[in-house]
């Protein structure tokens, strides 16, 4: 039902974290206005779930699996405990397409909610895609494929904005902080993205909140 409610809303009055910006989704930029702040931070709620989702489906058809599961179970931890605020994908080309696909197959107008990279940006590949993530008042990104996890302290001016249509790939990846996704299996890069959060924001996670069950 969620889901259905979502779709229609989307549709109908557009994706209330676009705000005036006119793109990416069917309905009118206004049309949330005079919604309750409780309305709307519910279906914000939703829609950063749906960004994760859409990130984590299309990475499952273009990554190897070691490369996405352990990331996979680490943000979902996050996820579930509420914690993750905003959340917002860029896809190169290939990524582009397949979300593109789904809409059409769908008819979900959050598939068109998606930023891209720059034309002409050699910086990425064309099955690369990207995770951008608020975590209290920091804010993550995660890289696809071999791609580090990078994050900006809140008082970085170059953090990146959330919802733009085009990214430039570059800018994804100077931050204060990066990391390597190294021995995933012996939860080394966790622990130390996971510190490194619990530093900044005071937010704390077990390593058995994100271990992988198979």
């Amino acid at each position: 039902m969620e889901e259905q409610i979502k779709s229609f809303l989307v549709e109908n009055y557009g994706d209330p974290r676009l705000g005036g910006q006119g793109w990416g989704s069917g309905g009118a930029a206004h049309g949330w206005v005079g919604v309750s702040d409780r309305a709307r931070a519910v279906i914000r709620r939703w829609l950063v779930k749906t960004s994760i989702d859409q990130f984590l489906h299309i990475v499952d058809e273009m990554a190897l699996e070691h490369h996405w599961v352990y990331r996979k179970a680490f943000w979902t931890a996050y996820l579930k405990e509420d914690y993750i605020t905003d959340a917002w994908v860029v896809f190169g080309p290939k990524g582009a397409a397949k979300a593109q696909q789904s809409y059409r197959l769908t008819g979900d107008e959050s598939w068109r909610s998606i930023g891209h990279f720059e034309r002409g940006d050699g910086s990425f590949e064309k099955n690369h895609a990207v995770l951008i993530l608020r975590i209290g008042d920091i804010v993550v990104v995660d890289w696809s494929h071999n791609g580090k996890c990078w994050i900006w302290k809140h008082s970085n001016p170059d953090a990146p904005a959330f919802y733009k249509r085009r990214y430039v790939a570059n800018a994804l990846r100077r931050a204060d902080f990066g990391q390597v996704h190294h021995y995933s299996d012996q939860y080394l890069w966790q622990g130390k993205v996971e510190q490194y959060i619990r530093q900044q924001t005071g937010i704390e996670m077990n390593r058995a909140d994100y271990r992988v069950k198979y």
